[in-house]
């Protein structure tokens, strides 16, 4: 756990607010209507417990404070959810999952425009090199402009190491205390 703080202070540049994003997969389609049978994303399933395509968990902190958790998920809808089945809905989210917020998805990019607001220097953590999800792949894509840069596979590899090693006992918090940078 030493060399994680030594890496994470050495690389930080005095960056310590984190905004990590996890998006779940999205269901795929063989033909036009009928699906392939539904893989939900390993690492979202492991942070979230969640298997409803088409969302994505952002985790927020500051080293040694508190950490946010929020879920991002579809709105419910009577129709797709006769062909689909249920869906747990902004409302359902924060209880079933035991997340700190839920809002819907499409709510997403006003999430990172406040955040960025709110916090003018942070650290973000999504794999730019393997997009599960299509939506919210281009929405980072639209927030960062011209000036994002691809993760490398390694670097996001070791990051979701420590993150597995940095989660509390209490995963149903989802709360992190990432603090290392890749470059």
């Amino acid at each position: 756990m030493d060399d994680i703080h030594k890496h994470a202070s050495k690389h930080d540049n005095g960056l310590k607010q984190h905004l990590v994003v996890i998006p779940s997969a999205t269901k795929v389609y063989m033909t036009e209507k009928i699906p392939y049978v539904f893989r939900q994303n390993t690492d979202f399933l492991y942070l979230s417990g969640c298997l409803e395509p088409d969302s994505a968990l952002v985790l927020t902190g500051m080293q040694g404070d508190d950490h946010v958790s929020t879920l991002f998920v579809r709105e419910r809808d009577m129709h797709s959810e006769l062909w689909d089945g249920p869906r747990t809905g902004v409302e359902g989210a924060p209880a079933l999952f035991g997340v700190d917020q839920a809002y819907a998805l499409t709510d997403l990019d006003s999430f990172i425009a406040s955040f960025v607001r709110s916090h003018r220097s942070f650290i973000l953590w999504y794999d730019f090199m393997n997009p599960h999800q299509p939506d919210v792949h281009r929405t980072l894509r639209d927030f960062l402009g011209d000036t994002w840069n691809k993760v490398c596979a390694f670097c996001f590899l070791s990051y979701f190491i420590v993150l597995t090693h940095l989660l509390s006992e209490t995963i149903t918090k989802q709360q992190l205390g990432c603090d290392i940078i890749c470059k």
